[in-house]
């Protein structure tokens, strides 16, 4: 009718108000860099051959923005990480640039801490072990798996009921290296490596029966696991009696029975892994990512990073597509005009349901 003119629907909420692009350009930003390891000036090159001009500096100042809208998210990934009786912890090297204090580079760390529902990282100046402590409140009870970094034993203090967990993997790793290093010991090392090889058979077949609550195939493989063990000890204790093992054996032997009780945490808990793997294959991204894009150029880039591979590492360990869930998560950033939703329990994995996460294991639009 005369006088009303055309009535349009409303454009898409931004997720950065102003911004020149949609919420799906920036979920494919983040994605390329943190899940796929990609160098931003790569990103740059990539848009430029599909014909789409965009500076690095349009770039960078998009994802500072986005790191307001990640960090408390994150947090509450970290707070669940907190929780429960047993976690699986490692390190490793993050270079940070451009740092106030003025040195042009500084080797942070990224301590890694998974849990049967979370990956959790922190992202911290330091390797010492006042992180691990700070991380876990007094009082808290549960077992630790990890290497044998000493900075972990400070957990063993008055102030935690924890028992460290160490791995196996470290230690078959001594054989083989000392058996690859020194060929007069490869035939001994050899027969260590091969023992340790034996425990791990039993014991994932005793964890697999214990998953299933097999209960007679479990009786029988507890009792074969600890018989092994039992068998190792005897070993260990006879070669380090035997005067004529000297040298790098003996230093070996020796560290192995210093560690001892941790090695055998595993024995009384069928919960608990031989090996520290979980942790490490979840530093395995972040080491890509460092040889391709060297580390964080800021503060607030080494957080963006941090938050960032928090959210995906627990994304891929309940088997979530990460396309889907930051396209639904920045969509309700845009439609609170660019900040954080009020309510975030509806973007933590280990609150839904077994089909609310089965609604989000494919690329298709958000439930």
């Amino acid at each position: 009718p005369c006088g009303r003119g055309l009535r349009t629907a409303r454009p898409p909420a931004k997720l950065i108000p102003k911004g020149l692009f949609a919420v799906s350009f920036w979920v494919q930003v983040l994605l390329k860099k943190f899940e796929f390891q990609q160098p931003l000036h790569r990103t740059v090159r990539e848009l430029r051959a599909q014909g789409l001009a965009v500076s690095p500096g349009t770039l960078t100042g998009g994802l500072h923005k986005l790191k307001d809208l990640v960090w408390p998210l994150a947090g509450q990934y970290v707070l669940r990480s907190r929780e429960g009786g047993h976690w699986q912890m490692d390190e490793t090297r993050w270079p940070m640039f451009c740092l106030p204090e003025g040195k042009p580079r500084q080797n942070w760390r990224f301590w890694v801490v998974v849990t049967p529902e979370v990956t959790a990282f922190l992202l911290e100046p330091t390797r010492s072990g006042q992180v691990p402590q700070e991380f876990f409140a007094p009082g808290t009870e549960g077992i630790v798996n990890v290497d044998r970094y000493a900075g972990y034993f400070r957990l063993l203090g008055a102030d935690w009921r924890l028992q460290l967990a160490y791995c196996w993997s470290h230690q078959r790793r001594d054989f083989v290296n000392l058996s690859q290093g020194t060929p007069r010991w490869a035939s001994w090392a050899g027969q260590w490596v091969e023992r340790i090889n034996g425990l791990f058979a039993s014991n994932g077949q005793r964890r697999q029966a214990w998953r299933q609550k097999q209960v007679q195939p479990l009786a029988a493989l507890e009792a074969q696991v600890r018989r092994q063990v039992a068998e190792m000890k005897e070993v260990l204790d006879r070669e380090l009696a035997d005067e004529q093992l000297a040298g790098e054996p003996q230093k070996l032997l020796q560290s192995m029975r210093r560690h001892w009780p941790g090695l055998t945490v595993f024995v009384d808990h069928p919960q608990v892994p031989m090996d520290n793997n979980a942790a490490e294959r979840a530093n395995r991204p972040l080491a890509v990512a460092r040889k391709n894009f060297y580390g964080s150029g800021a503060e607030w880039s080494g957080e963006l990073a941090c938050a960032c591979f928090t959210i995906l590492a627990t994304l891929r360990q309940h088997r979530i597509c990460p396309q889907r869930y930051f396209q639904a998560y920045f969509e309700a950033c845009a439609r609170q005009g660019g900040r954080v939703p009020a309510e975030l329990e509806a973007f933590l994995p280990w609150k839904w349901s077994a089909e609310q996460r089965a609604a989000w294991t494919t690329q298709e639009h958000p439930p």
